[in-house]
């Protein structure tokens, strides 16, 4: 499916206002978008970045169906001004390892079983889901903050005491000891496994960790043992996702910056010739780039490319305001994209539309299903099948991609949100009060 083009003088005017568009749906999807473990919507293998030493620690979400102050799987921290995405597939490999389920009840949190069972009583102010068989919660968030991890059984892992962490990835968690100090991370005894030095610092993928000695240097990647392997030279975070990683050198004053993709190596092996440039999932990366040969009115054409970087198909962007929120990455073969009315539907790896485009909202294919919505603000989220079918009947306030065989929604009438837990078919397991 092409995408529509044209010449080099209407580049500036509209081309750019179509990569705003670009970036609205970029902004708007639910998942992590900016990294992947070897192995992503709500949940990762959370590639998080730490927050800046002169921010307060905040789990935010944009979901308007959250409960305020309710942890998410979707959510973002915030990092000294960068947004962090994590990856969600990679999540779901990690969680199966002994999973637990957040709840909450009573204002408190707690964790059920894959039964529905409770397992850890609500006792926490936060409370998120498993990553790598531990579940990170935490305490006196009303006052100075406390961060620990659970175990499967409910048994505290990791006492509540840093004021700040991540989930854990790769065997190590982000995390920092007091709100003023610099990050660095631990192992799971709780034990600093590669001091606090960092600035800025991101989740482990593959191997590498995207990190900054100042708040205001260029990042570089670590390992694992806290050494430099790609000394910081880049603008923003890079994050490693199927052996590449998207990267932007710094800026030349009057020249529009471009991306291409480094090797972990840290050179470039796709070179910088994209506005847009994000994660590979399943062999394919979307990017978008100038193209001064077409007919159309933007000069930029957006579409996936390989990991030779060759374009493998263009897609449409609409030029109305997308209507659609959607995670773009290929998941289960599929990946949600938007049709000329601004609505999601599904395109296959040729670029065509499988499941044609009619939601507000579309996550990404999980065991198998998919979590979609036909209106905002309405009781419209729903499962469908990659044929398109409803598995799940529209029913829900909201919800979430299935993970280790359940799924989170938010049940409830008016402007009440009741959290739940469903399976796969659409069997309600656990829900609160």
């Amino acid at each position: 499916m092409a995408g529509h083009i044209v010449g080099r003088k209407t580049l500036l005017r509209r081309g750019i206002s179509r990569l705003a568009t670009l970036g609205l749906l970029l902004s708007l999807t639910g998942t992590p978008m900016a990294a992947c473990s070897s192995g992503d919507l709500t949940g990762t293998s959370s590639v998080t970045i730490a927050p800046s030493a002169a921010t307060v620690p905040v789990e935010t979400t944009d979901r308007a169906t959250v409960t305020a102050g309710e942890p998410t799987t979707a959510s973002t921290e915030a990092a000294g001004g960068e947004a962090a995405s994590g990856d969600a597939a990679s999540n779901d490999a990690v969680r199966g390892e002994a999973a637990l389920f957040p709840i909450r009840a009573d204002g408190k949190w707690g964790y059920i079983d894959r039964q529905g069972r409770v397992v850890v009583e609500p006792q926490y102010d936060e409370a998120y889901p498993f990553s790598e068989g531990l579940g990170r919660i935490g305490i006196d968030q009303e006052t100075v903050g406390k961060f620990g991890f659970v175990d499967a059984t409910g048994a505290t892992a990791i006492e509540p005491q840093f004021s700040w962490a991540s989930d854990f990835s790769e065997g190590l968690a982000l995390a920092r000891a007091t709100a003023d100090g610099a990050s660095g991370y631990i192992d799971k005894t709780g034990t600093w496994a590669i001091e606090p030095r960092f600035a800025n610092a991101a989740a482990f993928s593959e191997g590498l960790a995207p990190a900054q000695l100042d708040g205001h240097s260029l990042t570089g990647c670590i390992d694992q043992t806290g050494a430099f392997v790609i000394e910081p030279r880049f603008r923003d975070f890079i994050f490693f996702c199927e052996g590449l990683a998207a990267a932007e050198t710094t800026s030349v004053p009057g020249v529009r910056p471009k991306k291409g993709y480094v090797d972990k190596t840290g050179e470039f092996v796709i070179e910088p010739r994209f506005y847009k440039a994000e994660r590979f999932s399943e062999g394919l990366a979307p990017v978008a780039l100038e193209d001064s040969s077409s007919e159309d009115s933007s000069g930029v054409s957006f579409g996936y490319i390989d990991k030779t970087g060759a374009l493998v198909f263009t897609v449409c962007v609409p030029e109305v305001e997308p209507v659609a929120s959607l995670d773009y990455s290929f998941s289960e073969g599929l990946a949600a994209w938007v049709g000329a009315d601004g609505r999601a539907g599904y395109i296959d790896k040729a670029g065509s539309f499988v499941i044609a485009p009619q939601f507000v909202e579309a996550t990404r294919f999980s065991e198998g299903l998919a979590a979609v919505c036909l209106e905002v603000n309405t009781d419209t989220w729903g499962y469908i099948d990659k044929t398109g079918a409803w598995v799940i009947q529209p029913q829900f306030k909201h919800a979430e991609p299935f993970a280790d065989g359940l799924a989170r929604v938010h049940l409830g009438a008016d402007q009440a949100y009741v959290l739940a837990y469903v399976d796969p078919e659409g069997q309600v397991v656990w829900q609160g009060e």
